[in-house]
């Protein structure tokens, strides 16, 4: 029977009609699969993402063939996060597929929803585990790309925070290469956007991530951010940015445990900023970080920063370097100028004192060790004072005592031309009673030059400070012209315009001033002196000052005023000045002379001054005087020569006023003895030896070159046998200014 059956099949079917059926059976087969296959793409991906914990998972493959496969409508979500995508497709080699690869892959309206969770009961993540999983995933992808291009198109994520939700539109771009992956992304949010590119790279087994972002109006920017709550809470409501350009760039290396050899760069221009009503902008900045860990990292940063008209500040620096609980900090502006709300300052090479310290020890930071800062340059009030390589140190202490210190620097008062050599000062201010100074403040300098003018020389002052305008001076001491000034006590206060830097008030209260080498002393000196404008020196209309005494050699003025005005063009005005001189009043009477030449005119007055006194200046001159004398002497001095122009002095009337004066055959030298010449000047010696005073005066005539001392003395005598006679006596001289200061005892004055 079975022989039967084998025959009938062999009857009706031959071997090719069987190899026939087998072919048509499998590509009928293969047609059902072919045909079922995006649904059981369907099936078997949504099962995996039920047992993957997202049950909410649905999508439509819409197409698939051996070299395309395209998905919609995919989505998926879990506990408040959704995914959704419009469409993805995916292109391959079939050669090429079964080994894994694909050569592009694309994402189109990918729509990403998140709610924040600030619960901190959430579980730890193990970040050493997850970097490890990282960097196993990156060099995985870096030695054997699976795929050479991603893309993703038209997409958001947007983040939901309790009733607020943040909006970010996206698009990227992703090359994989042999060793390298590079990203490029564009990100949006409202009306801010984000430029950025990362690339992943792998050398000599090492791998390599950089990062370049770009963000084009950081004004937009902050807008947007600070329309989030949870971020505003962090920003003081007083800071505003409206404008500006950032650029982010950073380097790493990455291994099992994180990210390695980390350097960041923050490159920032146009920034404008403003807090309550001050605005500020930043022209351009720079930082550069290199964190090692959160508590290793240094940074370095520069920029510039303006404050309206008020501050400029060029290259300024900061360093930070922190080295677990330690910190160091370094920094310094190389331009600075302050003006309108500030002091008129320009400074330029600041560098700001190094600080080390212990975090835990921060509150001590600023005190009891003492700090440096020094600058290159320093000028104030538009370079009416300029200060040069200056090192000024403080140190501040519990009880808020600063003390300060200027290391000897050089300066000068360009305006006025006057350059000042090795300045020095120390002082100690209360920062409490500030800008109240009570303790004294000293100020040393070696040189004071206008030109080639040695001015004054080993200048030392102590002054205190009343307000930033008002300033004591307790002692001044310099030496000038070969000769030491000695201001002590000075009790000076000197006022300085809080208008016009050029405005000062010197008020004087008992001042002393001694010049020891000219054996000159001025006590009890008051009054004070206004002064418009100190280039060029004007005062305020007429100044007064008064003394108690000025001691000259043998010579003491008592009581004394001196009132004077100064004029711009340096004329030195005296309407009036007056002391008491050897028991008389000694005065000056509308004098002027010219401080930068040689035109001087000083008229003197004499008033009830004792008579003997007088003539004891004069040398070699054996003159007893009882009587008091006034008049007048006017000086002049024309390019260097000195004169007298008139005057006289003349005996005030008294009926004692008496003569005594022993010529020792002066009158008669010369004269024959016998001749009535000679017996008329010898009885006038007689009588001139005991000389009872009627009249006695002293005229000073000039006659074009000549200059005349004409004498006019009449009196009564008595003589031999008692004789009385009466005298009438004119003698006259002619002599220059020059002979009579000659035959004048100067020393007696301490000239």
């Amino acid at each position: 029977m079975i022989n039967n059956i084998i025959k009938f099949f062999q009857n009706r079917f031959s071997v090719s009609r069987a190899l026939l059926l087998v072919v048509l059976f499998a590509v009928v087969l293969l047609a059902g699969i072919w045909y079922s296959l995006p649904t059981l793409v369907e099936w078997g991906v949504e099962k995996l993402a039920k047992e993957g914990g997202s049950p909410n998972f649905a999508m439509e493959v819409s197409e698939l063939d051996p070299w395309k496969t395209r998905i919609v409508d995919l989505s998926l979500g879990s506990e408040g996060d959704s995914i959704a995508v419009e469409q993805i497709d995916i292109l391959y080699d079939p050669s090429k597929l079964a080994l894994g690869e694909i050569n592009a892959f694309s994402i189109t309206g990918l729509s990403f929803e998140s709610n924040l969770d600030f619960d901190d009961s959430s579980e730890e993540v193990d970040t050493e585990k997850s970097w490890g999983e990282i960097y196993n995933f990156v060099n995985e992808v870096l030695i054997n790309p699976p795929l050479s291009y991603l893309r993703i198109r038209d997409s958001d994520f947007s983040i939901f925070d309790q009733n607020e939700s943040i909006e970010f539109l996206f698009w990227s771009s992703t090359d994989f290469l042999e060793n390298l992956i590079h990203l490029t992304v564009d990100l949006t949010m409202n009306q801010s956007s984000l430029l950025g590119e990362i690339n992943i790279s792998r050398e000599e087994n090492a791998t390599f991530i950089s990062t370049a972002f770009d963000v084009k109006d950081v004004g937009v920017l902050f807008d947007d951010i600070v329309s989030y709550s949870r971020i505003k809470e962090l920003i003081p409501n007083e800071l505003g940015v409206s404008a500006g350009k950032l650029a982010i760039d950073g380097l790493a290396r990455i291994i099992p445990t994180g990210p390695e050899d980390l350097f960041v760069e923050c490159n920032g221009s146009g920034f404008l900023l403003e807090w309550e009503e001050h605005n500020f902008s930043i022209p351009q900045f720079m930082v550069f970080l290199t964190p090692e860990n959160e508590h290793n990292w240094t940074s370095n940063s520069y920029a510039n920063v303006r404050y309206e008209n008020n501050l400029v500040a060029d290259g300024i620096n900061l360093s930070v370097d922190q080295e677990e609980e330690r910190i160091e900090l370094r920094g310094g502006i190389s331009y600075l100028k302050t003006d309108n709300l500030f002091p008129p300052l320009e400074i330029f090479g600041l560098r700001f004192p190094n600080l080390q310290f212990q975090i835990q020890d921060l509150e001590n930071l600023a005190y009891e060790k003492e700090r440096t800062i020094a600058f290159n340059e320093f000028s104030y009030e538009n370079q009416f004072l300029r200060l040069y390589n200056g090192t000024l140190s403080f140190l501040l202490s519990r009880d808020r005592n600063l003390n300060l210190r200027i290391f000897p620097l050089d300066g000068a008062l360009l305006d006025l031309g006057i350059s000042f050599v090795q300045f020095s000062y120390f002082g100690r201010v209360n920062l409490d009673d500030f800008p109240k100074v009570d303790s004294p403040q000293v100020l040393l300098g070696e040189r004071v030059i206008s030109g080639d003018e040695v001015l004054l020389e080993k200048l030392a002052l102590t002054f205190r400070v009343q307000d930033l305008t008002h300033f004591v001076i307790n002692l001044l001491s310099f030496k000038m012209s070969g000769n030491e000034f000695e201001f002590n006590p000075a009790n000076m206060i000197v006022g300085i315009s809080d208008t016009n830097a050029q405005k000062i008030n010197i008020k004087f209260d008992k001042t002393s001033l001694s010049i020891p080498n000219q054996n000159v002393t001025l006590t009890g000196l008051d009054g004070s002196i206004e002064f418009n404008s100190l280039d060029p020196l004007e005062t305020n209309g007429t100044q007064t000052i008064w003394f108690e005494t000025l001691q000259a050699g043998g010579v003491e003025l008592k009581d004394g005023n001196f009132s004077f005005e100064i004029l711009p063009d340096g004329t030195f005005l005296v309407s009036e000045g007056n002391a008491l001189l050897y028991d008389g009043i000694i005065g000056l009477m509308e004098s002027s002379f010219n401080m930068y030449g040689d035109q001087m005119t000083i008229n003197t007055s004499v008033i009830k001054m004792d008579g003997q006194k007088i003539v004891n200046l004069i040398e070699g001159l054996d003159v007893e005087v009882n009587g008091t004398f006034s008049g007048r002497i006017p000086f002049s001095n024309q390019d260097g020569k000195w004169d007298f122009e008139g005057g006289y002095l003349q005996l005030d009337s008294s009926t004692n006023a008496k003569l005594k004066y022993k010529s020792n055959g002066f009158l008669t030298n010369g004269i024959q003895e016998g001749s009535q010449e000679y017996k008329r000047m010898k009885m006038t010696e007689l009588a001139l030896e005991n000389l009872k005073l009627d009249f006695l005066r002293i005229s000073f005539e000039v006659e074009g070159d000549e200059r005349k001392i004409l004498g006019n003395i009449r009196g009564k005598s008595t003589i031999k046998k008692n004789t009385e006679v009466s005298l009438d006596y004119r003698p006259k001289i002619i002599a220059g200014l020059a002979e009579i200061m000659h035959k004048l005892d100067l020393k007696k004055l301490g000239l």
